[in-house]
């Protein structure tokens, strides 16, 4: 993904979405961003299966409220 992808988070969901992304892995602090601005209601991310993280500590209660957005992926 390109650099404007990575900035905001519509940005980076909906080129999930056209590109049919399976997996993610970044830092938790854009999966929290991602959540919390309401992006994912609007995609069709059914192919994601796996979300992975690291390079900084996720927040339980965040995690679960991203995992909720996202029923059916790991």
């Amino acid at each position: 993904m390109g650099e404007g992808e990575l900035r905001f988070p519509a940005g980076f969901t909906a080129r999930s979405q056209d590109e049919h992304v399976t997996i993610w892995y970044s830092v938790p602090s854009l999966y929290r961003m991602v959540a919390e601005r309401g992006v994912l209601d609007s995609r069709d991310l059914r192919d994601l299966r796996l979300l992975m993280y690291g390079g900084e500590p996720f927040p339980v209660g965040a995690l679960s409220a991203l995992m909720e957005l996202l029923p059916g992926v790991e």
